[in-house]
């Protein structure tokens, strides 16, 4: 026998009811990431100053008066001595 409270309830729900909650909670976050992604291509330009991702290269100073490999830097195999 049926419980009063499962008989009468207004808010039973049947696998279509369930199958259909799941395909509208998947189809919110696929709008939620679709609009994310929007919102990061679109402040991107904005955000370009803080990533940092321009490269500065710096020119190397070069004493005039030193040889060359003074330091014991990468010497070629097949310089002469």
């Amino acid at each position: 026998m049926r419980n009063s409270i499962e008989t009468n309830s207004p808010t039973r729900r049947t696998p279509n009811s369930d199958r259909a909650i799941a395909i509208a909670i998947a189809f919110s976050i696929l709008i939620c990431l679709a609009a994310f992604a929007w919102i990061f291509v679109q402040l991107e330009p904005l955000m370009d100053d803080f990533t940092g991702t321009d490269v500065v290269v710096t020119p190397e100073v070069v004493d005039p008066g030193a040889t060359p490999n003074a330091g014991g830097g990468n010497v070629d195999a097949d310089a002469a001595p």
